[in-house]
């Protein structure tokens, strides 16, 4: 159990030392520690092992919110891909262009951020749009309606 104890505490030194290594204020040591240039300090508390050692729960729990961040990442990189290709025909003012992309990507995120900016822009919308959104919009209020 010691020798688990202390593996986990040296893979957790070693973690820190690479994640903030390039921000470290010179100090190797975990009693002070300096972030963005501000000082921590931990001057009157002994560090314990049981407080630096690292379970296998929290290694489990770090992997899994990892691994939903990558997820989140992912998405937000493809939404932004989306975004941008419908900000280019936005660009060129070929709103029906707008339309027939997201028709393509179908992409309801994508789609909403897109009807939210419209509602801004009401001049910008004509009946011609109109009939050429609203099957998208259609399809948006039937996934609206099953998830609730």
């Amino acid at each position: 159990m010691v020798g688990r104890l202390r593996h986990l505490a040296v893979n957790w030194e070693k973690r820190e030392r690479s994640n903030f290594g390039a921000r470290d204020s010179g100090m190797s040591s975990p009693i002070g520690t300096a972030i963005n240039g501000v000082q921590f300090s931990m001057r009157g508390h002994q560090p314990s092992v049981e407080k630096e050692s690292v379970s296998a729960s929290d290694e489990d729990t770090v992997a899994d919110v990892m691994e939903h961040h990558d997820q989140f990442v992912n998405s937000m990189q493809s939404r932004l891909a989306k975004l941008q290709v419908v900000n280019g025909f936005w660009g060129r003012r070929d709103l029906k262009g707008v339309i027939i992309s997201m028709e393509k990507m179908a992409d309801n995120s994508v789609l909403a951020d897109v009807v939210s900016i419209m509602t801004e822009k009401m001049d910008l919308i004509t009946l011609d749009i109109c009939t050429c959104l609203l099957p998208l919009l259609t399809g948006l209020l039937a996934v609206i309606l099953i998830g609730i």
